[in-house]
Formats: C-alpha cells, sequence, structure tokens
C-alpha cells in the first residue's frame, strides 16, 4: 500500500481495514478513539453514523462498527452503494440490510452445462481439405 505523505504538525491517516478488529472487539473504545474522524472513509459513511446515533442511540456504535468491518471485508464502494440506496430510500441503514441489498444487486451466473461434440470427423475434414490441403 502506499499513502500521500502528509506536511505538517497533526496530520494523520489511519486506515480503517487496519483496525477495525480490534474495535469489534471493544466497541466502546470507538467513540474515545483519538483518530475516529479516521473512520469514516466517506461522506456517506459520517451521514450514515449520524443517522444510527439518531435512530438507535444504544446500538449505533456497534452498527456502524459492523458495517465498516463489512466495508473492509466486502467491497467498500458495494457497502457505500447499499447505505446509499437506504438512505435514500429513508430507512435505518444496518449491516444486515446493507448485506440484503448488495446480495440483490450481485448478478447470478447461470450454471451452464457443457457442450458435447459427438462426431468430431468434420473438424478433420476442415484441417484435410482446407488451408493445409
Amino acid at each position: 500500500m502506499t499513502l500521500p505523505r502528509l506536511a505538517g504538525r497533526d496530520r494523520q491517516r489511519i486506515e480503517y481495514r487496519h483496525v477495525i478488529w480490534s474495535l469489534m472487539r471493544k466497541p466502546g473504545a470507538f467513540m474515545a478513539y483519538k483518530y475516529r474522524e479516521e473512520m469514516f472513509p466517506s461522506l456517506i459513511f459520517r451521514q450514515v453514523f449520524d443517522a444510527l446515533q439518531a435512530a438507535i442511540p444504544a446500538r449505533a456504535v456497534r452498527e456502524y462498527l459492523r458495517i465498516l468491518y463489512a466495508a473492509a471485508t466486502i467491497s467498500e464502494s458495494e457497502i457505500a452503494a447499499a447505505l446509499g440506496q437506504a438512505m435514500a430510500a429513508g430507512e435505518t441503514p444496518t449491516s444486515e440490510a446493507c448485506r440484503t441489498r448488495i446480495a440483490s444487486l450481485r448478478v447470478q451466473v447461470p450454471q451452464l452445462t457443457p457442450a458435447r461434440v459427438f462426431d468430431l470427423s468434420a473438424y478433420d475434414q476442415l484441417i484435410v481439405g482446407g488451408i493445409h490441403g
């Protein structure tokens, strides 16, 4: 990973993917975390945290950390898109709702049966009578 150098005093760049595991084990530490503002990878994540605090204040931190964990393990962009959709629909953006939205957005790959070739003599005719013949 390459990060740009931050010049000046009191500048830091904390990658949430590096600390989310610890915060999941001790969610109470999140509110007192010195670099808490670094735990919002984009504006939508900050908006979701504020919405969670308004909707479910007792569980807001734990729910936000679950969302951040999903972003670290699944895909930050997919989680952000699902959060944006939930916020636009006026829903409380929970981690379970994000996972449900992502599952519904993913394309299902159909199961294909292998083609069966019965007679290969047509290919022999191409080689013998074709450009090489």
